[in-house]
């Protein structure tokens, strides 16, 4: 006589359906958290690009005049714009590709490292003009 087929008691069939829902409530949270986490990190370098823009459109003074630096320095703002840009859509990219909480982190060390490196390009980009190229940047004097 063979014994008889195992089945699951009923409560654990509960439990195997509930825990289902669960997971599928869970993705669809962490679907809109990765959601939302790409547009505020894709938010950090529109804004910086759209400051730099900002700061560009602002160059000269009342009469008109364009100094030295102001010339010098639209070159590498859109350098940075650009390389905002393109942050910007990396940074949703791997927002939206992430699948645990590492990615997540990585994203945000990649999002530092840009912040980083941008503010570092802009003061060297500066002291150089400024220190050691002598330009006139309307200091007045």
């Amino acid at each position: 006589m063979e014994p008889p087929a195992w089945s699951a008691p009923p409560a654990a069939a509960k439990r195997t359906a509930a825990s289902a829902a669960n997971g599928a409530r869970n993705l669809w949270v962490w679907v809109g958290f990765k959601l939302i986490l790409a547009a505020l990190f894709a938010f950090v370098p529109v804004i910086f690009a759209f400051a730099l823009d900002i700061n560009m459109s602002l160059a000269g003074f009342p009469d008109g005049h364009v100094t030295d630096y102001e010339k010098a320095m639209v070159l590498p703002d859109h350098v940075l714009i650009a390389a905002s840009g393109f942050a910007a859509c990396y940074l949703v990219y791997r927002s939206l590709r992430a699948k645990n909480k590492r990615d997540l982190g990585m994203t945000g060390v990649s999002l530092i490292c840009y912040i980083v490196l941008l503010f570092a390009i802009r003061y060297g980009v500066t002291t150089y003009f400024v220190d050691f190229r002598h330009l006139d940047f309307g200091q007045g004097g």
